[in-house]
């Protein structure tokens, strides 16, 4: 189980004594409450009060250098492989007062609906397939960001009405108009990646400098140049995916490219447009059948000209026709590491969805879909806490599992073995009034709930 001896040791370089005991007391009071997990619930039971859970939260804290030096202490490995996976989440909120409330896509509610998103940065192990929360950073629009989205949906609504009505916009820059820098991207997922992006890698690098990250996975949302150059600039090529309608052009290779044929000018990059539907076979590298699907797999290396531009990706396809009526779904997968196999980057690109299961966790278990603080402070604390339980959880499972010969224990396992030990000292303050004289750890360590779930 979690110690303060072992906690110390973890955390010992960053706060002082009393501030560790405050930090245990909160993180057994998360395992310890089963109800609704907001400020309030937790603070019954921990030994602190409500108004001293308020203070905590007030505080500021560097929460990424805390998980940081928690998954070293407990987590780390140095000979295993580690993905950084990124992606965001939506929580939906009432009112009108938490901070940084607006409208967000949900891909749940399949809609945009009201409430906060956060951005979250994990390390993904290959061997064991656990995913590690290290950064959250809340999203939240600017103003101007405001108005960049206002203006884009009337662009949108205008192009719309004057397609149905048989008219165009007109497309391209104006006649006379002289180039100019590209500009950074000014979402505000983008700002926020950037920053969580150096705080993390920073932090990993400094408090583990032997670990090995081998890519950035990332959704389809954020596989552009912009993110690519960022992970570039780290030494840390990108597995993403792209959109099934994406335009792909083979390299080119005719003899036009040699300075004999084509003296001016620059050489030719861009090949053939590949089309979906007739993929040369040369490049088939894969195929499954069964009753209902013919799955067919194809690598080669190609161009996205309108997102990535000259860079040449290493691409995956795979084409799934459903045998009954013809039907196919397309999927495409790329990597900027031109060396990596297929079906590597398959089984990394599979591991991204580590990260939603502590998203789902830090809902169901850790109150992020239950908090009801609202000022930035507060909820910034809140949020990050519910994120670290997340990381604490699979320390004590790795515990528990082993110690109980249970390898299925889960979440709710975990908080019904803490629930169970809150109740036992509770009914020893009933007994004697100084309850530490007769509390036997080792003997409240072996005691077992009768409810668990995945015990056997």
């Amino acid at each position: 189980m979690l110690t303060l001896i072992e906690l110390t040791a973890s955390l010992g370089g960053l706060y002082s004594a009393s501030n560790i005991v405050q930090f245990l007391d909160i993180f057994e009071s998360f395992f310890e409450s089963t109800l609704s997990t907001t400020t309030r619930s937790l603070s019954r039971y921990s030994s602190q009060s409500l108004r001293s859970w308020f203070r905590f939260l007030s505080r500021g804290y560097d929460w990424v250098l805390i998980r940081v030096c928690i998954f070293k202490h407990f987590c780390f490995d140095a000979g295993s492989t580690y993905l950084l996976v990124a992606d965001e989440t939506v929580e939906g909120k009432s009112g009108k007062h938490s901070h940084g409330i607006s409208k967000f896509y949900s891909s749940t509610a399949g809609e945009a609906i009201n409430g906060v998103c956060f951005f979250g940065m994990s390390l993904v192990d290959v061997q064991s397939k656990t995913s590690y929360m290290m950064g959250v950073q809340q999203v939240t629009y600017s103003d101007l960001d405001r108005r960049r989205i206002a203006l884009s949906k009337a662009k949108k609504i205008e192009r719309a009405k004057m397609k149905k009505e048989g008219n165009q916009m007109n497309r391209g820059r104006k006649k006379g108009t002289k180039n100019k820098p590209k500009e950074e991207n000014p979402s505000a997922s983008y700002r926020v990646f950037k920053t969580l992006f150096s705080s993390v890698t920073s932090s990993l690098i400094s408090i583990c400098p032997k670990i090995t990250i081998a890519y950035l996975v990332i959704d389809t949302a954020y596989g552009t140049s912009d993110y690519e150059a960022l992970s570039q600039a780290a030494n840390m090529p990108i597995i993403s995916k792209l959109r099934s309608t994406a335009a792909l052009y083979l390299p080119f290779s005719g003899e036009s490219n040699s300075m004999a044929a084509r003296p001016r000018g620059r050489k030719r990059v861009y090949g053939e447009k590949l089309a979906m539907d007739a993929i040369p076979e040369s490049m088939l590298v894969k195929t499954e059948n069964n009753n209902e699907h013919k799955t067919e797999i194809y690598h080669l290396n190609a161009h996205a000209k309108n997102t990535f531009g000259q860079k040449l990706l290493n691409v995956v396809i795979q084409r799934k026709t459903r045998l009954c009526d013809q039907k196919v779904a397309t999927n495409i997968w790329f990597s900027t590491d031109p060396n990596l196999d297929f079906q590597t980057l398959l089984d990394y690109y599979s591991l991204r969805f580590q990260i939603e299961f502590d998203f789902r966790d830090a809902k169901q278990h850790f109150g992020l879909s239950d908090f009801k603080n609202y000022k930035q402070e507060n909820l910034t604390n809140f949020v990050n806490l519910s994120f670290t339980m997340c990381l604490l959880a699979k320390v004590q499972l790795a515990y528990y599992r082993k110690l109980l010969y249970a390898p299925k224990l889960s979440i709710i396992d975990l908080k019904l073995i803490y629930k169970a030990r809150f109740t036992a000292k509770n009914i020893l303050k009933l007994v004697r009034k100084d309850h530490d004289t007769i509390f036997n750890e080792q003997f409240c360590e072996q005691f077992l709930p009768q409810d668990l779930i995945n015990a056997a």
